[in-house]
């Protein structure tokens, strides 16, 4: 497979989910944790804005896109799989004792013995839910390996990046050997099979 030409459309797709995550990433690190971590805000602020901005998302997209039944119910396919992935995958890592998140509202716990509680907060399978269904609505419609590669190594590069913004805050754990890093490499293995949902499975 050859890395195809982009058109302007989806450069400028890329530019805005650029766009979108450096203006997310700037608000967290530098207005809405520091009031965090001054007390002036509960610690579970965070969480709930990540959830609030995916289903901000996933508005926008229906909006904009106006997807046919077909279609949306693909995007929520995609969604939902990514949130039973996620699921297994944040808990095996806490189980393995290389991380946790914590200070959740509602904590989903699945019934294993670990260390640290084997949770996830319902605020990220909520970003999961509905940022995974924005995304499988705003990808294009056509795979293209370009277009996959450049949207991986930007998802992977962001989501490592939000972790390691959380973890000062007492939101997200890294134990033993488990860095960001490995973040990034998980995120990235991720996508790509998101991807192959996407595009090769659910079409």
């Amino acid at each position: 497979m050859e890395l195809e030409r982009l058109s302007t459309a989806e450069r400028l797709k890329l530019l805005k989910l650029l766009g979108l995550l450096v203006l997310l990433g700037a608000f967290l690190m530098l207005a809405l944790l520091p009031l965090v971590d001054a007390g002036q805000l509960p610690i579970w602020t965070p969480w709930l804005v990540l959830s609030a901005g995916a289903v901000g998302w996933f508005a926008v997209e229906l909006y904009v896109e106006k997807p046919a039944g077909t279609r949306l119910k693909k995007a929520l396919s995609v969604a939902i799989f990514l949130v039973l992935f996620d699921f297994a995958f944040e808990n095996s890592g806490t189980v393995f004792n290389l991380w946790y998140s914590s200070n959740s509202l509602v904590p989903v716990c699945m019934p294993v013995e670990s260390t640290y509680p084997a949770c996830v907060p319902i605020e990220v399978m909520m970003v999961i839910l509905f940022g995974g269904a924005a995304w499988a609505l705003y990808v294009p419609q056509d795979f293209k390996l370009t277009y996959s590669v450049l949207d991986i190594i930007l998802i992977a590069t962001f989501g490592a990046l939000g972790e390691y913004i959380l973890i000062p805050f007492g939101l997200m754990h890294y134990l033993q050997w488990w860095t960001s890093v490995h973040a990034f490499l998980s995120y990235a293995g991720t996508w790509i099979i998101l991807h192959l949902v996407r595009y090769r499975i659910v079409g």
